[in-house]
């Protein structure tokens, strides 16, 4: 497996592997090339040969707080790490930019992601009604660097 920064020739396989990870509220295209824009370096990949999973940070304008904005990884490539790896990395090139805290969303019945992100120490925080809309509720969860 190769872990890579996301170049622009990528983003339609991080494209179409979110929309088979996560369906109708997937990032757009749009969304993921604007993404990729503003928060490059912080789109990191696993490929083998072709993209497994995927991780999208961005550091809240103003603030030392990165956020863990989207991971997915391929539901055959699962249990493998990769989620926790591409997280992991992400972190780490936050810390490059003074990042003091990490946060992230994710669905409060997602028992996995909950378990992955316990495992790189982020607390479980509110959980936030109707966050992409209405019934669409996410955990809130942290972690100081």
């Amino acid at each position: 497996m190769e872990i890579f920064q996301v170049q622009v020739e990528d983003l339609n396989e991080v494209h179409a592997l979110g929309r088979k990870v996560f369906g109708d509220i997937a990032h757009s295209s749009l969304v993921i090339r604007q993404l990729w824009d503003q928060n490059h370096p912080f789109v990191w990949a696993i490929r083998n040969p072709n993209i497994l999973g995927y991780c999208i940070g961005g550091i809240e304008a103003g603030t030392t707080t990165g956020h863990i904005m989207s991971l997915a990884v391929d539901p055959e490539a699962r249990r493998q790490r990769i989620g926790f790896i591409l997280t992991e990395k992400v972190m780490a090139e936050f810390v490059k930019y003074n990042v003091s805290e990490y946060k992230l969303v994710c669905s409060p019945t997602n028992t996995a992601a909950i378990s992955l992100y316990e495992s790189l120490g982020f607390k479980q925080g509110e959980i936030i009604q109707d966050y992409f809309g209405p019934g669409a509720h996410r955990l809130a969860m942290s972690r100081a660097v």
